[in-house]
């Protein structure tokens, strides 16, 4: 994907919307880190939030997954968010 584009980003933010909607958060999720995996480095340096929000956000992915006992991905989390957001 090429998430330089508002399109791609917004389709992207829909999507996890309709999921998170329709009941399907673990689906929302693995979307997210799926997402984030492959390609955070780009997503985060694309983007304008302020970086202590951008910390925040990871965090609250980070404690979902830690929350349902996925250690390997909030491990890959922690890896993107301490390269990512120095």
């Amino acid at each position: 994907m090429d998430w330089s584009k508002e399109i791609t980003r917004s389709n992207f933010v829909l999507e996890l919307l309709v999921l998170a909607e329709a009941g399907n958060v673990d689906t929302m999720m693995d979307r997210l880190f799926e997402a984030l995996v492959t390609n955070g480095e780009t997503i985060l340096s694309q983007n304008d939030k302020p970086t202590k929000e951008l910390q925040r956000a990871l965090d609250q992915i980070i404690d979902w997954y830690a929350e349902h006992e996925f250690y390997e991905k909030c491990s890959e989390l922690k890896k993107i968010k301490e390269k990512c957001l120095k």
